[in-house]
């Protein structure tokens, strides 16, 4: 269940969380091919809101219900996802072993060179004294992703995405940049990025700019994409404050939509065709 709260000041979102009573534990670790730890791989059921990531050493603990039978996905933008079956209703499985496969690359991407800097998605009309608070009092804000869909109608390279936010009664987050591609029939998001992109914001009374350098060439072709940031690490049960701002916003994992976006800004180059 998810509650929202809408007033001149803030919005804030409060997420799905697990009942202490009838669930399962089962812990271990996310490692590579060479068997080196794996972190902020994203660790929950598919269309739920029961997640969890990995450590900077790839080590994760999971809790789930006993009735649910479903299986648990392991996903990371740069690698495979791997689909685990639950362990059996009543049972605790400690010392898991997960290894992901890398992503292959992309071939290289040759650009023309007369390419035009664009803003890619706008921040929206600004809602003075209004802010956009996203909250984990309840739990449950890992992997929520926040942004707002673009169509594209020319190929696009992306650069860079800011976000001017801070932090209240929270310790630490990490917020990672993402970006799907919507498929055709609008109901499936695919990942394109190969090399995620993270930054921490840390305890402060003032504002922050966030910016999400992209560190591939990232090429778009014309299409329609779903840019947003999605909660890697949230310590405290306060809030993560953005300005508000009049434009259409998409939370994808809890398929959730509203007027008022979180202020999110991609800026890219854009070409008039793609060699």
């Amino acid at each position: 269940m998810k509650k929202l709260i809408i007033s001149g000041l803030a919005v804030i979102l409060h997420c799905a969380f697990l009942n202490a009573q009838d669930v399962r534990t089962f812990s271990g670790r996310v490692t590579d091919s060479n068997g080196d730890g794996i972190e902020y791989v994203s660790i929950g059921v598919p269309n739920d809101t029961i997640f969890t990531v990995s450590d900077i050493n790839g080590y994760f603990r999971f809790r789930l219900p006993d009735s649910d039978t479903r299986g648990i996905v392991f996903s990371h933008l740069s690698y495979d996802p791997f689909t685990l079956d639950p362990p059996e209703a009543g049972s605790d499985t400690e010392g898991l072993g997960i290894t992901l496969n890398y992503h292959e690359l992309p071939e290289a991407v040759v650009l023309p060179d007369d390419g035009k800097k664009v803003t890619v998605l706008g921040k929206g009309v600004r809602w003075a004294g209004a802010g956009f608070g996203l909250s984990n009092s309840l739990g449950g804000i890992l992997n929520e992703e926040w942004g707002s869909k673009v169509r594209l109608r020319k190929p696009t390279r992306i650069e860079k995405a800011e976000l001017e936010c801070k932090l209240e009664d929270v310790d630490k987050a990490v917020l990672s940049f993402v970006i799907y591609e919507i498929t055709s029939d609008s109901t499936s998001f695919v990942p394109v990025q190969h090399v995620p992109v993270y930054q921490a914001i840390l305890p402060g009374d003032d504002y922050k700019t966030l910016v999400f350098e992209e560190p591939e060439v990232l090429l778009l072709d014309p299409g329609t994409y779903y840019f947003a940031v999605k909660f890697v690490e949230f310590e405290g049960d306060g809030a993560l404050v953005c300005k508000g701002y009049f434009k259409s916003a998409y939370e994808r994992t809890g398929d959730f939509h509203l007027p008022l976006s979180i202020g999110l800004k991609v800026t890219g180059i854009e070409f008039p065709f793609r060699k």
